[in-house]
């Protein structure tokens, strides 16, 4: 696994500036989170760890939870026990959680989660309603098409509003995170509209999910073949 790229570390690192920038909560109504948690586990032993999928980690995040009710979920003991389990997590399991190729959480983002216990569900949750939102609307088409670019600036919408918008961008960054060269091109349409869904939440703070997809159809989209036709002022698209 990789180590955590600069990007991520940045994004991390500013955290206090975009929760400021970002509005309390996300949107969300709810206290924001400010501080990782206690980690009491080190990187190294975060990438000795199976690959699993974000619904892996999410249950055996939640079955600790239910089994230690008295240890809050950001303490250094809660760590230790989620990775004392996560340890025994049989990666072939999540192959069937996922319709996409892409199923488990790269290396920066296996990190970025177990640092914010707290949003791993939310995250989840968010990735779940974007994509049904893309299959209610396209069905199954979705690599590199329209339907790719509403997803990606979707789910940024969600994460902005239920998490927080510095969330967005470091989760959804660290997704990228392990794109291999060949596919550069994708891994820039996907960071554009990732970006583009954060703007249109700026400017969509208090609308609902519903509304929220609306706004995400209505935005300008554009067809492109290089990197340099890109701009967040429009979702982008390689095919259909």
């Amino acid at each position: 696994m990789r180590r955590l790229n600069l990007s991520v570390v940045l994004a991390v690192a500013g955290m206090a500036v975009a929760m400021v920038f970002a509005g309390c909560g996300g949107g969300t109504g709810q206290s924001p989170v400010t501080q990782p948690s206690e980690v009491g586990i080190t990187r190294a032993e975060v990438e000795a760890l199976p690959p699993m999928s974000l619904e892996q980690l999410d249950d055996m995040t939640q079955e600790v939870a239910r089994a230690n009710p008295d240890l809050p979920k950001s303490s250094a003991g809660f760590g230790r026990l989620l990775i004392d389990e996560l340890k025994k997590v049989d990666p072939k399991d999540g192959i069937t959680r996922s319709r996409y190729p892409f199923i488990y959480v790269t290396s920066d983002e296996f990190w970025l989660l177990v640092l914010y216990r707290d949003y791993i569900t939310p995250t989840r949750q968010a990735k779940a309603a974007a994509e049904a939102e893309e299959r209610r609307i396209w069905g199954n088409n979705f690599r590199n098409g329209r339907s790719d670019g509403f997803r990606h600036a979707y789910v940024n919408t969600l994460l902005a509003k239920r998490c927080a918008l510095w969330w967005a961008d470091a989760i959804m960054t660290a997704h990228e995170s392990e794109t291999p060269a060949s596919e550069a091109l994708e891994k820039a349409m996907d960071l554009n509209n990732n970006a583009a869904g954060r703007n249109i939440w700026l400017d969509n703070k208090n609308a609902t999910d519903a509304q929220l997809s609306e706004r995400v159809r209505a935005y300008p989209t554009k067809k492109v073949s290089r990197q340099s036709d890109m701009s967040m002022r429009f979702i982008v698209y390689l095919e259909g």
